[in-house]
Parts: C-alpha cells; structure tokens; sequence
C-alpha cells in the first residue's frame, strides 16, 4: 500500500511539474551535491546494482558503467521539458561516446510500454540506452525534486558530480556539457 502511494504521489507531482513549457527566462535547476572537503557523494551501492528492465530485453545496471561517465536521464514520454531535453542527449552521447560517456535514459511513469517507448525512441533518434525505473530508484535518486526531467552526471568512480533539474534549452546543453566536460577531467 505504501509503495502504490508513493508511486501515485510520485506520479502526481511529476504531471504537475511538467504541464508547463520552459521559457527564456527559466533556468534548469542545479543541485550541488553536499561535499564533504573535496569528496563527493557516491551514488548509493543499492542504485548502482539494481537491476532495471532496458527496452532492448536486456537489464541496466549503473554498475556495469564503472570507469565511464554516465549522463542518467529520468523522463517521461508526455513531459514537454523531457522532449526538448533529449535531442541535446542524443547529440552529447554522439560527441563525447568515443571519451567515454554512457548517456542513460529512464522514464519514471510505468505506463509507458514498450510499444510506446519504441516509438518514441524513434520518433526522437534516440540512440542510447532507456528503460524503465523503479519507484524506489527514482524516488532515491530524485529525493526532495519530485520534477522531471532530471539528470545526473555521475563520475568514473560512481560518485554524483551534478543534478540537473528541469530544462532550459537555452542554457541546459552547454551546463550539461561543461558538467561532462568536468567529470572527464577529473577522471
């Protein structure tokens, strides 16, 4: 019972978050993680191991990533913010794959079947890996910002370097890209 109302209070903050279009002027929301001296936070071990239904039959798992940067999307396919987001996805997968960056993108809303997700992946050129995620690994990651979209640069050693919440097309690619940008120079 407690997970269902999760899922639907989830699920209802994220519709509402998302009826609205970005404008000039909105600016995505970064969320610093908390650091600890120069330390930062790592991703907990329980979401780099779950195990998460992939489109393509397989499972994703942010574990199996170790040694890459991974640029993890949460999304839905009737989130106008989530629409605009992905194409910059697709062409930062493109440009940064070769150095080592695994984009990852997972609708939040279980209703999207795979019928639908196929569709909409091609519909968007998405060439990246996507699935589904789990209310509690959503919810673990999402924390207080129930908003999508929502992405994470996560670093080489698993640890959250950036939190990006909601998109601005105007100024979303290029703090996407300069969070990549860091997290392949540090390593």
């Amino acid at each position: 019972m407690r997970k269902a109302v999760l899922i639907l209070s989830t699920l209802a903050l994220t519709i509402v978050a998302c009826v609205s279009q970005p404008t000039k002027s909105e600016a995505p929301t970064v969320v610093a993680p908390k650091r600890a001296a120069s330390n930062l936070p790592a991703v907990p071990e329980a979401l780099m191991q779950a195990e998460l239904r992939a489109l393509d039959g397989g499972m994703i798992r942010l574990a199996d990533y170790a040694g890459k940067v991974i640029v993890l999307d949460l999304w839905a396919t009737w989130c106008p913010p989530c629409r605009y987001e992905i194409p910059h996805l697709v062409a930062l997968g493109n440009e940064y794959r070769a150095q080592g960056v695994e984009v990852i993108g997972l609708t939040v809303d279980e209703r999207d079947t795979e019928q639908k997700l196929r569709a909409f992946a091609s519909q968007f050129g998405i060439n990246y890996k996507i699935g589904w995620a789990d209310a509690d690994f959503a919810y673990s990651l999402m924390g207080d910002y129930s908003s999508i979209p929502q992405t994470f640069i996560i670093t080489r050693d698993g640890r959250l370097l950036k939190k990006f919440v909601g998109f601005d097309p105007q100024r979303g690619p290029q703090k996407l890209r300069d969070a990549i940008e860091q997290a392949l120079r540090e390593g």
